[in-house]
């Protein structure tokens, strides 16, 4: 059953038709104020970029509407016309076919220089899907580096793709000859639903009731993404699913049957679409992060000391026979080797010592008396400077019984010498006067005074 008679429609609301049923979008009017305005200053290169179903060829055709009731001449080109722009533009204009983009350049040229021509437009819809030859085309019909007469005013329309193309290095010439660049965005789901209601009261018949309800609106225009081709689409199936249903309105349970009935925008409720994408991301991820988890080669295990290799037990093969064998008793396991103790190596007996004979013992003298102890005396005091001796008094006469004392000690030899060498007699004194007499105090003073050479004795003052 239509739909149409069913709601007292006269023609399809969601549908492509001529310009008057077209209804743009409270939204779009910056975006319309801004490509109306390039396109009559007689700009020669415009582009109209957006996502797809965003509403760019609505706008456009919106647009040159109003510049084709002002008297120019506008011709529509889709993306068919991709490989052969050149033949495909001067057919739409009236020319002879041209062979390449050169001829078609020229030809477009002689006839926009011709007098009484108005003013053409020509509108290459999905202009991502041009070819190289196409953009050479476009190049040579821009506007020259010179200043030189437009030939033709050419409005590109193209979503992403055609933006990347163009900022591609090879095509910088190209985006530098574009003079205008008008973008469109998504639009809010409040635009949406205002947009949708217009198009059915447009389209609706005098007295006839609104085909929706505002809760199904407002959700209809939630669940489009706010894009109106998405809209075009979900409100189209949601009238169809109402007139199957016999209802006077589309419902909201309408709305959600085309939601679900849809695998790719069944998603109504925009919650439940970040969550899905939110996990398609986290089993992306996962998925990589597996991936590299695997693919890492295994670290080496510590290197442990090897032990002496055990003697591989050897084992014959069995015998072929009908019998059954005897069961092999389990080889009990190598009890580990103890480390052998290095032999001791036995060292050689060193050769006897033969000892010296002593020498010979000295005769033993029987007239001299053992030897007397040596005295150790003290270093001698430090030496004073020079100076003139003082007046020595005459020595006393010694006593007779000092001649008698006994002889001294012989010196030592030259290893057993501990004491210092005996100091030299004042000149004037012998040894025999230096000799301390037998028994008396102030002679040993006397005689230690000498042997010091201080100059000074007990008893001369």
């Amino acid at each position: 059953m239509n739909y149409l008679a069913h709601f007292r429609l006269a023609r399809a609301p969601f549908a492509s038709g001529s310009p008057a049923a077209l209804c743009p979008l409270r939204a779009q009017a910056n975006a319309a104020a801004a490509l109306d305005f390039a396109l009559r200053r007689r700009f020669g290169l415009v582009a109209l970029v957006g996502p797809k179903g965003c509403g760019k060829s609505l706008l456009a055709r919106l647009v040159t509407a109003r510049l084709a009731a002002d008297g120019a001449r506008v011709v529509w080109l889709d993306g068919g016309a991709a490989g052969r722009l050149g033949p495909a533009l001067c057919e739409a204009l009236g020319l002879p076919t041209a062979v390449d983009a050169a001829a078609a350049a020229a030809a477009v040229r002689r006839h926009a220089a011709a007098p009484g021509q108005l003013p053409a437009i020509a509108v290459l819809d999905e202009a991502e899907t041009l070819s190289d030859e196409d953009l050479r085309l476009l190049m040579a019909l821009g506007r020259e580096p010179g200043g030189g007469p437009i030939p033709l005013r050419l409005l590109l329309v193209g979503d992403g793709a055609l933006e990347r193309r163009l900022s591609h290095p090879l095509w910088h010439l190209l985006r530098s000859r574009i003079d205008a660049i008008v973008a469109l965005d998504p639009f809010a789901p409040a635009d949406l639903e205002d947009y949708a209601r217009r198009r059915l009261a447009a389209a609706a018949e005098a007295g006839a009731p609104p085909p929706f309800s505002p809760a199904a609106l407002a959700l209809l225009a939630r669940c489009s993404e706010g894009l109106p081709a998405v809209l075009h689409r979900l409100g189209d199936q949601a009238l169809q699913a109402a007139c199957a249903a016999q209802a006077d309105r589309v419902r909201p349970d309408h709305v959600r049957h085309v939601l679900e009935a849809d695998p790719v925008l069944a998603l109504a409720p925009p919650r439940r679409r970040r969550w899905l994408i939110g996990l398609c991301v986290l089993a992306a991820l996962l998925a990589a992060g597996a991936v590299v988890w695997y693919s890492r080669e295994p670290a080496a295990p510590p290197s442990l000391p090897k032990a002496a290799p055990a003697p591989a037990a050897v084992t014959a093969a069995p015998a072929v026979s009908a019998t059954t064998p005897a069961p092999v008793a389990p080889v009990a396991p190598v009890a580990p080797v103890a480390p052998v103790a290095p032999m001791p190596v036995a060292k050689p007996a060193p050769p006897p010592v033969v000892k010296a004979a002593p020498p010979p013992a000295p005769p033993p003298q029987m007239d001299k008396p053992a030897p007397a102890p040596a005295v150790v005396e003290p270093p001698p005091p430090p030496v004073p400077p020079e100076r003139p001796p003082p007046p020595r008094p005459k020595a006393a006469p010694v006593h007779a019984a000092a001649k008698a004392a006994p002889q001294a000690a012989p010196a030592p030899s030259p290893a057993q010498q501990v004491s210092p060498s005996p100091l030299a007699l004042p000149p004037g004194i012998s040894s025999k006067d230096s000799a301390p007499p037998p028994g008396g105090d102030g002679d040993l003073d006397r005689l230690d005074s000498v042997r010091a050479g201080s100059g000074v004795y007990p008893g001369s003052q």
